[in-house]
């Protein structure tokens, strides 16, 4: 039948000495103190299953995690021409991915799973050595006594066992709480700075495809013309000219070669475009071209022949 510590430490504070059966005194103070050391042990052993089982899945659901926030980054990389909006999501899923791990992570240090469980064992392990020994010491011990009964040495020997293997005992969980305080302590701190750090790489990584997107949004937002300059003469390199209706000009120089360039990124209204084959006549061939939000104007202009 299993008892409390708190009913077997009772039981050991009330034995009475009786100087008429000193050994039978003895028998139940041993007694007692084998009941409260298994109870320790039992403590821990009771604990070690399934927190074992409970260690392989959540170290194998963080491992998982972790690679799925390790891989996204990589894939939407490789992808530089995919879907911003789907990369942007699965920045968010790998976000919580992260957050998953860091919390699965977090439980298993806090609630003793996969350090705790080991650690578990070797206290268990320790804790019987200690009562294996008394019980070989006991045995010696009761060879010694002349006709069962102990003489006061034998007994004061036999209590001070008793007391040492019960103050082992004591240390061994101690220890044990001691090392479980520190390791926590010092996985808080780890899993802090871990997160941290994923944090800003994550930040970063959102803001620069959010930025991506608003360009992408801003660009839609303006248009483009391609010109088409048709019988440029060989070695002749003219210069064309988009010019806004508020004065803004862009150019570019074309040959027979590269004859059809694009103006991109223009703001939607009238624009002339001027093929510009003299310097000394700065007006050249012009056609003015409309421009609409994210779609193509075209001008075609030829070459004026000799």
């Amino acid at each position: 039948m299993f008892r409390t510590r708190a009913a077997i430490v009772a039981d050991l504070a009330r034995v009475a000495w009786k100087p008429q059966a000193p050994a039978e005194s003895l028998d139940e103070a041993y007694r007692l103190t084998l009941e409260l050391g298994e109870s320790e042990r039992s403590w821990y052993h009771r604990r070690i299953g399934y927190r074992r089982w409970m260690s392989w899945i959540i170290r194998g659901l963080a491992v998982a995690a972790l690679l799925f926030a390790a891989v996204v980054p990589i894939v939407n990389s490789a992808n530089d021409a995919a879907d911003l909006g789907w990369r942007f999501a699965f920045a968010q899923y790998a976000t919580v991915a992260l957050v998953l791990a860091g919390f699965l992570l977090l439980a298993d240090r806090l609630f003793l799973i996969t350090a705790g469980w080991s650690r578990f064992m070797l206290t268990s392990l320790e804790i019987d050595a200690h009562l294996i020994e008394l019980r070989y010491a006991w045995l010696r011990a009761r060879i010694a006594w002349k006709d069962g009964v102990p003489t006061q040495p034998q007994a004061l020997s036999a209590l001070e066992a008793l007391q040492a293997t019960q103050k082992k005992v004591q240390e061994s969980v101690k220890d044990e709480t001691e090392a479980w305080a520190q390791e926590t302590a010092e996985a808080m701190e780890t899993l802090r700075k871990q997160i941290d750090q994923s944090r800003k790489t994550l930040d970063a990584t959102r803001e620069k495809l959010a930025k991506r997107i608003a360009d992408e949004d801003a660009a839609a937002q303006h248009g483009r013309i391609q010109v088409s300059v048709e019988g440029i003469p060989e070695g002749r390199t003219p210069e064309l000219v988009v010019e806004s209706e508020n004065g803004d000009a862009k150019r570019k120089r074309v040959s027979r070669i590269s004859h059809t360039p694009t103006f991109e990124k223009l703001a939607p209204g009238w624009y002339t475009v001027r093929l510009v084959v003299d310097p000394g006549d700065p007006e050249g061939i012009t056609e003015n071209v409309k421009v609409e939000p994210d779609a193509v104007g075209k001008a075609k202009l030829a070459y004026p022949s000799a």
